[in-house]
């Protein structure tokens, strides 16, 4: 006897370079992507947050997208162009994003989500801005969320 498994649901938190455009379009497929926050990482904020509009629209998803962190907390900001190059998802050939974000108040968005729904993952891509002034803005949300997965990692050159 098996049983159907609900998605699991999460908010996807990334900086869209080529890796979290490739997770954000498996996601889709496999989990309830209850929403996306963008942070600058690979690329300045509003590369990121175009590029996950983009790659949402080009899916067909319909999760809120909700732009966040500018920069990192105590340092200044380095992005990836040598790697994604200067947009973040340089290479390929893409259309114009359908619109801006839902909203400009990413942290608000993750606050307001675990708050509403037990059980929510918090799924980092990027750097993790976000997620830390979500959790020093409202630690309670720590005790109603499933956990965190992230996709990390650094290079200092």
């Amino acid at each position: 006897m098996t049983s159907a498994k609900s998605p699991i649901p999460m908010i996807i938190d990334c900086d869209p370079g080529h890796d979290d455009a490739i997770a954000l379009i498996v996601a889709a497929r496999h989990a309830n992507v209850l929403g996306v926050t963008t942070v600058a990482g690979n690329a300045p904020i509003d590369a990121t947050t175009r590029n996950a509009r983009i790659v949402l629209d080009m899916i067909g998803s319909a999760a809120p997208l909700h732009q966040g962190a500018h920069r990192p907390l105590v340092a200044p900001p380095q992005h990836a162009a040598y790697i994604h190059g200067q947009s973040g998802l340089d290479g390929a050939d893409l259309p114009k994003p359908s619109g801006p974000a839902d909203s400009e108040d990413a942290v608000g968005f993750i606050i307001d989500t675990c708050r509403a729904t037990e059980g929510v993952w918090l799924v980092p891509m990027g750097p993790l801005t976000n997620i830390a002034l979500a959790l020093r803005s409202a630690p309670d949300i720590a005790q109603r969320i499933a956990g965190i997965s992230l996709m990390g990692g650094g290079s200092f050159g």
